[in-house]
């Protein structure tokens, strides 16, 4: 199995449409992509856990990732990538060991999709100044999604 965004592939990466620009290509060593996060000036990593057929996640790829304020706001801030819950391809952990996609979501307790991660300097409220503003960026990211939570309780309810 094959990782469209690995930089191997950059010319599809370059010529991607729409979401696919919230992603950036990598070579799945994690740990790496971390310290290239910080030392660009980033806040750290967007991990975006996915997989196919999701149709939450095509939901979230439509609606949210192919907006460019949102592209410009989290590519000014993090370097996102994607990871699939089910893949196969080999990744770094945090902890410099070789493992799979699908291992690495699991190992990061991601049982679902779309799951979203921030990874940051162990010092959240630090890097966003408190920890009010993650939970406020959190929040919003949640209310951006079409339905995701009205919706939830209206079905619950009836």
């Amino acid at each position: 199995e094959s990782n469209p965004w690995a930089k191997g592939n950059l010319l599809a990466a370059a010529q991607a449409a729409g979401w696919e620009k919230f992603f950036q290509p990598t070579d799945g060593d994690f740990r790496a992509e971390l310290e290239d996060a910080r030392a660009a000036g980033k806040k750290g990593l967007l991990l975006i856990y996915q997989q196919d057929p999701c149709p939450y996640c095509e939901r979230m790829k439509e609606n949210i990732l192919s907006r460019s304020d949102v592209q410009q706001w989290f590519g000014a801030r993090f370097t996102a990538f994607s990871v699939d819950i089910r893949g196969s391809v080999e990744v770094t952990d945090f902890a410099g060991r070789r493992t799979t996609e699908g291992s690495f979501a699991r190992d990061a307790l991601v049982r679902g999709a779309p799951a979203v991660a921030v990874v940051l300097d162990p010092d959240v409220a630090r890097v966003f100044g408190s920890s009010a503003k993650v939970n406020r960026l959190l929040r919003s990211v949640i209310k951006a999604v079409p339905g995701a939570v009205d919706g939830d309780r209206k079905r619950k309810a009836g």
